[in-house]
């Protein structure tokens, strides 16, 4: 396995996420990523030092250094956390979600913070116009746009 700044192949686990998310992390790497350069490698079933992307939810409280709320009305959506540096890249990252919204949002909605917190993992940056999922207020579209899929394939 390699690391993700190291070529354009990203590993990727998911570690006990809720159905729901499963299915938008699903859709994200199927629908956003595959139309990069990055190439998807197989599901890591067991994450180690090697594993780009380790995704998790759980009802966060604080976690960290971020404080999210209250589980059940969370103020945090979602977090991407490098794990590990070399340099100036991150080597690994943890992509965390809010699981309160799991079973009160829409598929939608979840495939969009997904889709943000996916794309911080790559080294997307928040946008301030309104389209794609890399706005500051993730929800209103699970896609990443032309310009993001040009700054993705340029890191990869």
């Amino acid at each position: 396995m390699v690391n993700m700044q190291d070529n354009s192949v990203m590993t990727f686990s998911r570690q006990a996420l809720t159905v729901q998310f499963s299915s938008a992390v699903s859709y994200v790497l199927n629908t956003d990523i595959v139309p990069t350069d990055i190439q998807l490698a197989a599901e890591d079933k067991t994450p180690d030092g090697n594993t780009d992307v380790i995704y998790y939810d759980n009802f966060y409280t604080t976690y960290c250094g971020l404080f999210w709320g209250n589980p059940n009305s969370p103020s945090i959506l979602g977090a991407s956390i490098c794990q590990s540096l070399s340099g100036s890249k991150c080597q690994q990252s943890f992509v965390l979600f809010s699981e309160s919204l799991a079973t009160t949002s829409t598929s939608a909605y979840l495939r969009s913070i997904a889709c943000h917190e996916t794309g911080h993992s790559v080294g997307l940056l928040h946008r301030a116009d309104s389209t794609g999922c890399m706005t500051t207020a993730p929800g209103l579209m699970p896609l990443y746009t032309p310009h993001d899929i040009i700054h993705v394939n340029a890191n990869y």
